[in-house]
């Protein structure tokens, strides 16, 4: 099959998991057997940046093309840096060969992929990756936020099929006016190889991040409100008291980092707290590896694609009990579960295990015998049935 995605995020245009998951779910289409192409931004819509990036290269075996942003944040609003950005990407698929489906992930790229599929009378597949309402805990104050829920509302009202990652997300795309035969529930992947480390890399990380603490705990993910490290850092004085020295990397960038420096201050735990930015994939890794535990304390989370890659390494994982956390950690057996925000239980949790070897040892061989049958190729190859199928609704 001749597949086309259409993305925002693509190596090296990163922010969270849905650039991660298109470049593993694309790498896992080819090394099965079929032809991929993708059209992604040369340039950062969100934030201006230009990484260093070939407009037109073949990225392990997908063909790829890149668009320069008509404008970005930097220089107007998102909707309109989208909107302009989406008709080069519509413009530039016209020079592309034939192809059988096209797939968009999320609202910025959903439009293009429609009049794409459109001119091409091939489905139109789209994945809903997260929504406003949904981040947003269902308040829309904000002009900005009411454009994007519109905009997924449209993308989820005119796509031939919608892809969620969880039941949760099922529930959402349905609110958003999908119909219900549309929506195909198809949970997101790990390649287990790539996140698991030799010993010698992970004892160089635990040096390296640790740096003589007998304690580490590591977050990781865009610092945004719904990622829930508040409830982190709100954990860590109590977690101190039980478990002094420990240390705290959280990995990543976003809008709410400066809120999460000046809590660190506020609660006196700063200089047990350490901001490395976002790292790479193999970094990831490492530090994973080397972590006594990895915190996953969403407030909203439709997947949970960090968790899962801290299982492959091998982690013991703790997760708030939200969307699809709730159905990639079992309690007690995978990893341990809160409740989201709760604090108390969060110190508690960390306590138990940072002063239980042999229970971390066990939670983590389990989640990572977890992972291994979550591989990316399962999930291609589930995606390729849903492409193949008749339009909702249509006879049998």
């Amino acid at each position: 099959m001749r597949v086309l995605h259409v993305t925002s995020e693509y190596p090296p245009v990163l922010h969270g998991g849905l650039g991660r998951h298109v470049d593993e779910l694309t790498r896992a289409q080819v090394a099965i057997g079929h032809e991929v192409h993708v059209i992604a931004p040369a340039d950062d819509v969100v934030d201006g940046a230009r990484p260093a990036a070939p407009t037109q290269e073949r990225c392990h075996g997908v063909a790829v093309c890149r668009v320069r942003a008509a404008t970005t944040t930097r220089g107007g609003d998102l909707v309109a840096a989208v909107t302009g950005t989406q008709q080069r990407m519509a413009q530039v698929a016209k020079t592309l060969p034939d192809v059988d489906v096209v797939h968009a992930h999320d609202w910025m790229t959903a439009e293009a992929a429609r009049a794409i599929a459109s001119a091409r009378r091939v489905p139109f597949v789209l994945t809903l990756h997260a929504t406003e309402l949904g981040r947003r805990s269902g308040r829309l104050d904000d002009p900005l936020h009411r454009a994007v829920h519109a905009a997924e509302r449209a993308a989820v009202g005119c796509a031939d099929r919608v892809v969620v990652c969880s039941t949760a997300m099922r529930e959402e795309a349905m609110a958003h006016g999908a119909r219900p035969s549309a929506v195909h529930v198809v949970p997101g992947g790990v390649d287990v190889n790539r996140w698991q480390v030799d010993p010698t890399t992970a004892a160089t990380a635990r040096r390296r991040w640790a740096a003589g603490a007998p304690h580490l705990v590591v977050g990781a993910g865009r610092l945004e409100w719904e990622k829930g490290f508040s409830t982190l850092l709100r954990a860590l004085p109590t977690l101190l008291a039980a478990r002094p020295g420990t240390r705290v990397v959280l990995a990543g960038r976003g809008s709410y980092e400066p809120v999460l420096v000046d809590l660190a201050r506020e609660l006196a735990v700063a200089d047990r707290l350490v901001r490395p930015g976002r790292l790479g994939s193999s970094d990831l890794a490492a530090l994973f590896a080397a972590a006594d535990a990895v915190v996953v304390p969403s407030r909203y989370e439709p997947f949970g694609l960090a968790a899962l890659e801290a299982q492959a390494a091998g982690a013991p994982v703790v997760v708030a009990r939200t969307g699809g956390l709730a159905g990639l950690v079992e309690d007690g057996v995978t990893g341990r579960v809160i409740e989201p925000g709760d604090v108390d239980r969060l110190a508690e949790v960390l306590a138990e295990l940072l002063g239980d070897l042999p229970l971390r040892q066990r939670l983590g061989a389990a989640a990572r015998a977890s992972a291994t049958a979550r591989q990316w190729h399962s999930v291609a190859a589930t995606l390729l049935e849903v492409y193949a199928l008749p339009p909702a609704g249509a006879a049998s």
